[in-house]
């Protein structure tokens, strides 16, 4: 069983091309920037949208007789896969989950003047933790990431430190096995191959 929901300002969740004349610019980043920046505006952000938005998704799985409520995960890329991470930080119904090119670690990011999605702004996140604080908050549930050595939207030396850090962690936790990095010769893609270890991680821990 697989729901697949699209986030707010993307796919149908776009303005609709029959929008009054005075909001018809209002339409791919566009439309991401406004609803972000009128989210600050009353001391919230975009992240908190998409989050409530996931948690209702998983409501509504959790409540089909054919679902096993014991056995959900998550899986994304890009986008996706950094909405997979912060819907399994949050909710600990998703007991195994994979990110593909989904995020690195925000200060580098900054470092080298990387724009992202408006989600990846959480205001006043980096006062309290970067990306692997996230990581490391999820055990003993488990989770496996992956990422393109030559993305360039995420430096590599990022990530490498954000892996290391996390795979520290799990080690100290007795878990080494619950948190797994693929870094792969690519860009910012989810190669069949590595699609198949992604699968096969989820099979590990959801059967």
């Amino acid at each position: 069983m697989v729901l697949c929901p699209d986030l707010l300002c993307f796919e149908e969740r776009r303005p609709s091309k029959e929008v009054p004349q005075t909001r018809r610019g209002l339409d791919g980043e566009v439309y991401e920037r406004f609803e972000f920046t009128r989210r600050l505006l009353t001391g919230s952000c975009l992240q908190t949208k998409y989050l409530h938005d996931l948690i209702c998704a998983v409501d509504m799985l959790v409540s089909l007789p054919e679902v096993n409520g014991e056995r959900l995960g998550a899986i994304g890329h890009s986008l996706g896969g950094q909405e997979t991470l912060w819907l399994a930080w949050y909710d600990p119904r998703i007991a195994a989950a994979v990110s593909s090119c989904g995020f690195g670690l925000l200060s580098t990011i900054l470092r080298d003047g990387i724009n992202h999605n408006f989600a990846a702004y959480v205001p006043g996140m980096l006062d309290i933790c970067d990306m692997d604080g996230l990581l490391m908050d999820l055990a003993p549930r488990s989770f496996l990431l992956t990422a393109g050595e030559s993305d360039p939207l995420f430096p590599i030396d990022g990530g490498c430190s954000l892996v290391e850090k996390v795979q520290r962690h799990s080690i100290q936790k007795g878990l080494p096995e619950r948190f797994q990095a693929l870094l792969f010769p690519s860009g910012h893609c989810f190669p069949d191959e590595v699609k198949a270890q992604a699968y096969a991680f989820l099979d590990r821990w959801l059967k």
